[in-house]
Formats: structure tokens, C-alpha cells, sequence
């Protein structure tokens, strides 16, 4: 059975998941870490630089993202992002946007090459990988998720190329078999985005997640560079191999003619609507903090076996232990985090009803609650005396996380995206990609039909639709969607049952709590620095300052 493949954009499912090397495989030491500071800074770096080359793209069907490789103004995308559209809208990273036309576009590989209509400034441009990275390279992929909704610079993920690169599914619509496949979360809205190696070329375009074997997938930079040489003319290659070419196709010229007004409209009216919608969200849409309801075994499935790919012992080993324990563990396997000598918090509304002035321990205990965030999910409460780890300073997009259990680290990552707001609409989406309660009804009933009349073959495909069903299920599961007055994203697998596990620096620093997987490599983490302003009038002590010393926290 073809494995079944499935575009990142804003409508599909993406997660990360992947198989880890055969036993005894050590691959290259080609983009490997050596020292973690090094690691770090080479992060930091290069996340800082790329953005710069990283643009938002309005299409008619959606949102992705897109990679520039020209000073001019050229940019490659997917093809799914731009469907159907003879423009798109680029928002540009200096924030400035305008139309942009495809130069063409190949529906079976998956590309899309556009340029400006008006004349650019100077755009950092990315050179393409003059080879693919070798097995065991570390990858860092860029793009949008979500949208104007999430940030206003692209979030930034890595991950490590897997072996086996070129047997990714093909099929008549999108050809994914010449794929990079890596392990580099990537989500709703990544699409057409760059993947980079740590020099900062682009060794591909972001496009899909197989979700039968749950590998990210790429387009590599020789796919790219080819396209780059013969999308021109605007020239559309369909599914299957045929090519229009409009100077070859009166009729398809004449079509352009007559639709190129509304062709114009129509990103710009996508783009119209994404803003609006921002502006009508200025504050999250927060509900009660009353307990919910949540299938841990579901929503964890996906991070649990995130522990098994490539670039997890790898990033646990380049950690240092905090200085003192920071969890407290609750009962029924909840964690909390201690911001004090006798102080921890805990995502509120994980909380059981019967929890309403106090928090059970682990060992039964009782701790009585001290204060309550909304706009956060935070209950504040008084713990057991022990020693809490110091606040880290900011950690800028690329640095080096963990979040940490009682006894050890349950996930290991990168800083994502800088504190901001989050809405209710954005966990929604970026958790996006489940099949609608009608679909799946309508499938149910279909499989009875089927069942009563014992047609084998279409009984056969009705099972693999149940198992697509599932699959989505699992890739969009995480905590319930909310919003969130301000957190920071980090794409550490962190298992939705584990919120309230605090995420610290490499040095074991506390940077904040976990409190949302919007989806699987999304998880958000509300800051010390937040924490210590909602809780400032029951932490006792000063309020801690801005800075300290030449370095601003969290």
C-alpha cells in the first residue's frame, strides 16, 4: 500500500516522528555538534539571518510560506500553496508586501516559482546546496504556521537528515519520491518554506509529512534548481507530466486576459481577511478555567515516540542537569514547576474539579492554592520547601531547551518563536489537519453499507480510510485549543499530558512552564518573566527586575 502523503499547508497535517537509525548506524559526522555552546551560537546565528530571507504567502486557497533565491525578489514555494492562482501576495520579512506573479508552476513536483510585479530592493537571497546533506546533518526548517496569527518572523525548527532519501511516495498528484526526509518538525502553514543546512544554504523546500511512516518531507535543491531553470513564460505542468505553456496556447492567453483582474484580487482579499481576523483577536479568547476534558494516551502518543528519533538523545546528551530539582509532581502523573523555595504553578485547568482551593501532590498531600491567571491556565500554590533553579536571561530563537521530568529530560529542542500572544483561532488552526465530524460520519456509514454487503476490495479501502482518519487524529492531537496572554514556542516534543513541566537553558536555567501542544513540535511555554508579573503580589520578595545585569529575562 502506497504510503499516504499529505501537504503541510494551512488546511493539512504535519508532524515530525520519525524512525531512528538501524542499530549500530553512526551516520557522518557532517553537520554534527561537537560542543553545545558552538551548536548554539551556529543556531542563533543562522535563525537570525534566515528570517530575513523567509517570506509569508498569501494564496487563494490558504497561507504558506516561501524562500527567496534572488536578490530580485524570486521566490520558490509549493505549488499546493499557490494553487489555482496566477498571484500571490509575498509579504516581505521588512514587513512591506505586494503582489507577485507565478513565473510557473509543476503540480507533481510540488513547486511554484514567483516574481514581484514591482521592482525590489535588494533581498537576501539564499544559495542553493550545490549537494544534498548527508544522512546524520543537522537541518533547520523556516515558515509560518498559523499565519500573521502566530508571529510576525518566520518559527524555526530543527531536526536531522534521515537515511533513505529518495523512496518517498509518489503518486499522480504530488511526486514526492526524490524527498529529503528528515526529522525537523514542520506544521500547518510551513509549506513552501526553506530548509537549511548550518551554513545557511537551502538544501530544499518544505512541502509534506508522510504519515504512514511520519517523516517530514522536502524537495530538494537540485529539484529546485532545475525548476528554477524551466518554470518560466508562465508555464503550468499539471499532474502526470503535461505542460501548458501560454505562448504556445492561445486560449490559455486569452483566459489570462480576460481573469487577470480578478486574479489580482483575490490573494490580496485572503490577505484582507488574515489581518482583519488578527485585529479582531487583539486579546486571546480565554474560557473559564474549569477542568477539560483530555485523552492523555491519544494526545501523547505522537511525542512519546518522538523520543525515538535521531535528534533526541543527540540533543539531551549537548544538556546540563539543573542545579536543583524544579518539578513537583501532582497526582495523577500531572507535573508542576517550583518558581520559588515554597511556590510552584501548574496548568489550571488539568486540575480535577474536586481541586477548587487546593493542589494534590504525588504523595497525597494537599497544597493549598495561592492564586489563579486566566489569561495564562496558571494556578499558583504553595509547595513543599525545596531549592528552585535560577531564572534564565532571554533566550534568543535558536538556543537550546529542554523541559524536564522529575527525574530526567522528557524533551529536548529550540527556542521556536519569541513571547507573544497566542490566540484561541491560532492553536485551532496550527492544530488544524483532523477530518471533519461530517466526513467521518460519512465514512462510518459507508463502512456499514460495505460490511452488509461484503464487497472485499472496497472493504479493504474503507479500512485504510479508518486508518487515515486515526493517523490525522493523532497528528493533530494535543492540549485543547485556547489562548494565551503570552508564550513563547519551542519545538520540543513535549507530551501534552506533561504541562506544567518547566523548559529550561542548557545551563539548567529556568526559562518558563509549559502550557499548550498546539500541535506536535508546538509547544507553548509561558515565561518567567510573566510569571513573575500575574504572581508578583504572592511571590514573595521584590518583583524580580527587567534585567540583570547586561541580560533582559524572560
Amino acid at each position: 500500500m502506497r504510503a499516504a502523503l499529505v501537504a503541510a499547508s494551512t488546511v493539512a497535517i504535519v508532524a515530525l516522528l520519525l524512525p531512528a537509525p538501524a542499530p549500530g548506524q553512526d551516520p557522518p559526522r557532517a553537520g554534527r555538534p561537537t560542543d553545545a555552546r558552538e551548536l548554539e551560537a551556529t543556531l542563533v546565528d543562522l535563525a537570525a539571518r534566515a528570517r530575513a530571507s523567509t517570506v509569508l504567502i498569501y494564496g487563494v486557497i490558504g497561507l504558506g510560506s516561501g524562500a527567496i533565491v534572488d536578490p530580485s525578489g524570486l521566490v520558490v514555494t509549493n505549488a499546493h500553496v499557490v494553487a489555482g492562482a496566477r498571484y500571490a501576495l509575498v509579504q516581505w520579512p521588512d514587513g512591506t508586501s505586494g503582489l507577485a506573479r507565478q513565473r510557473g508552476i509543476d503540480y507533481t513536483r510540488d513547486l511554484a516559482v514567483l516574481e514581484p510585479l514591482d521592482a525590489q530592493p535588494r533581498r537576501a537571497a539564499l544559495s542553493l546546496a550545490p549537494r544534498r546533506p548527508a544522512a546524520g546533518s543537522w537541518v533547520v526548517a523556516l515558515g509560518f504556521p498559523g499565519g500573521l496569527q502566530t508571529t510576525d518572523s518566520p518559527t524555526v525548527s530543527l531536526g536531522r537528515v534521515l537515511e533513505g532519501a529518495g523512496d518517498g511516495p509518489a503518486g499522480p498528484a504530488l511526486d514526492y519520491s526524490q524527498a529529503l526526509r528528515h526529522d525537523a518538525p514542520i506544521f500547518s502553514g510551513n509549506s513552501g518554506g526553506p530548509l537549511l543546512d548550518l551554513e545557511g544554504r537551502l538544501v530544499g523546500i518544505n512541502g509534506a509529512v508522510d504519515l504512514e511512516r511520519a517523516v517530514s518531507l522536502t524537495i530538494p535543491a537540485d529539484v529546485v534548481a532545475d525548476r528554477l531553470e524551466t518554470l518560466r513564460g508562465g508555464v503550468i505542468v499539471l499532474p502526470g507530466g503535461r505542460r501548458l505553456d501560454p505562448e504556445e496556447t492561445p486560449l490559455l492567453r486569452a483566459l489570462h486576459r480576460l481573469l487577470d483582474p480578478l486574479a489580482r484580487r483575490l490573494p490580496e482579499q485572503v490577505a484582507e481577511a488574515s489581518r482583519n481576523l488578527v485585529q479582531e483577536e487583539r486579546l486571546p479568547r480565554v474560557p473559564a478555567l474549569g477542568p477539560v476534558e483530555f485523552d492523555a494516551e491519544t494526545a501523547d502518543r505522537l511525542a512519546v515516540q518522538a523520543r525515538t528519533s535521531p535528534r533526541a538523545a543527540v540533543l539531551d546528551a549537548l544538556h546540563r542537569a539543573p542545579p536543583a530539582p524544579v518539578v513537583v509532581a501532582l497526582s495523577g502523573g500531572g507535573l508542576a514547576t517550583r518558581v520559588g523555595p515554597e511556590h510552584a504553578v501548574c496548568k489550571a485547568s488539568f486540575l480535577p474539579a474536586t481541586d477548587r482551593d487546593h493542589v494534590t501532590l504525588a504523595d497525597g498531600a494537599r497544597a493549598p492554592i495561592l492564586a489563579r491567571s486566566a489569561p495564562d491556565d496558571l494556578v499558583l500554590f504553595r509547595a513543599p520547601p525545596g531549592e528552585a533553579a535560577p531564572d534564565a536571561p532571554l533566550r534568543p530563537v535558536g538556543s537550546l531547551v529542554q523541559a524536564r521530568g522529575a527525574r530526567a529530560i522528557v524533551a529536548s529542542g529550540i527556542v521556536s518563536a519569541a513571547p507573544r500572544r497566542a490566540s484561541a483561532t491560532l492553536a485551532a488552526q496550527v492544530r488544524g489537519g483532523g477530518v471533519p465530524e461530517p466526513v467521518e460520519r460519512a465514512i462510518e456509514g459507508f463502512a456499514r453499507l460495505v460490511e452488509r454487503t461484503g464487497a472485499g476490495p472496497i472493504k479493504e479501502l474503507v479500512e485504510k480510510l479508518r486508518q487515515a482518519i486515526e493517523q490525522r487524529k493523532a497528528f493533530a492531537a494535543g492540549t485543547p485549543p485556547r489562548g494565551y496572554a503570552r508564550v513563547l514556542s519551542v519545538d520540543a516534543p513535549v507530551r501534552p499530558s506533561h504541562m506544567g513541566a518547566p523548559v529550561c537553558d542548557r545551563d539548567g536555567r529556568l526559562i518558563g512552564v509549559t502550557i499548550g501542544v498546539q500541535h506536535h513540535g508546538t509547544t507553548f511555554v509561558v515565561p518567567m518573566m510573566r510569571i513573575r508579573e500575574v504572581f508578583a503580589a504572592e511571590l514573595p520578595g521584590e518583583r524580580w527586575p527587567e534585567r540583570v545585569g547586561p541580560a533582559r529575562l524572560y
